[in-house]
């Protein structure tokens, strides 16, 4: 039984999981946010989704592969299940605030689509 293989997969496949519902969450809901800052265009914003989703995909699966190839190799059961909580607990982490980020960044052009450009900040 290869203890290391076995982790590396199921972490992969888990880390995959979770990137992989986290975008179907920011295509499904993203597109309503999208619309009133694309003005309601339906080209742009089918084509603006299709690129976060990606890029969400990218930026995430990315971080998934840096955080497996970085730091110590489990060789008995334990390491590896406590390895493995450790760096899904980073992912999630990681995923979350990529999506509260591009959540956050269509919210603001919505703003500034209804409301105009924020007045200055007095000083």
């Amino acid at each position: 039984m290869n203890i290391p293989l076995i982790y590396f997969v199921a972490n992969f496949a888990v880390g995959l999981a979770i990137i992989a519902r986290a975008a179907g969450a920011l295509r499904h809901h993203g597109g309503t946010e999208l619309h009133d800052a694309c003005h309601g265009q339906a080209n742009i914003v089918e084509a603006t989704r299709g690129l976060l989703v990606t890029g969400f995909y990218l930026v995430n699966t990315g971080f998934l592969l840096v955080t497996l190839g970085v730091g110590q190799v489990p060789f008995t059961g334990a390491d590896a299940l406590e390895l493995f909580t450790l760096r899904t607990g980073i992912l999630l982490f990681f995923v979350a605030a990529t999506l509260y980020v591009t959540i956050h960044h269509i919210k603001e052009e919505r703003w500034y689509y209804w409301k105009g450009p924020l007045p200055p900040i007095a000083r």
